[in-house]
């Protein structure tokens, strides 16, 4: 599935601060160092107790991202920097990480597959590799986490890799 701008906004109860024409979004970033389809993706400017993502909103631009997500937008500071207001597409919400959560929930509900959850403190991703395993025999597309990325952000990031061609969901969560 692809979004739009716009459509991100109301989904995530965002303002939309500037607006560019309508690119569709199918990657979410939080990371500038693995920013792989710049055209396509959305960058979230996580807020968390050791950074501040909106440090990296220049990066994300250098490196093609036209899409973000902020809690606080210096349109001044971005346009000396080499922002162009009229190619960005900018969400203001109180918080990135909900708003995250909050688009991939939405996402999430467009799927109508079994979803197996694990939890735990100690082994959650092995058994989810021995479950994919023995999933594996009957179903053909099983979309899980990536290696272990069973946090906050990590969960998210797995879920929104459902698509069409998923017939069942594995995903471990930290707790």
């Amino acid at each position: 599935m692809t979004y739009f701008s716009d459509q991100i906004a109301r989904i995530v109860g965002g303002v939309l601060l500037f607006q560019c024409f309508e690119k569709a979004i199918g990657t979410l970033s939080f990371d500038t160092r693995k920013i792989d389809f710049a055209k396509q993706t959305i960058f979230f400017a996580l807020k968390t107790p050791k950074n501040d993502g909106h440090r990296y909103l220049q990066s994300a631009y250098d490196k093609g991202v036209r899409v973000f997500v902020v809690e606080y937008f210096d349109c001044e500071q971005h346009q000396q920097l080499g922002f162009d207001m009229g190619l960005v597409s900018v969400i203001k919400v109180k918080s990135c990480l909900m708003a995250l959560h909050t688009l991939v929930r939405f996402h999430r509900a467009g799927f109508h597959i079994p979803v197996l959850g694990i939890t735990g403190s100690n082994g959650k991703t092995i058994v989810k590799e021995w479950i994919s395993q023995a999933l594996d025999v009957d179903y053909e597309y099983i979309t899980k986490n990536f290696k272990s990325h069973n946090s906050q952000i990590g969960v998210p990031l797995s879920v929104w890799q459902l698509n069409a061609n998923s017939q069942i969901a594995l995903f471990e969560a930290g707790i």
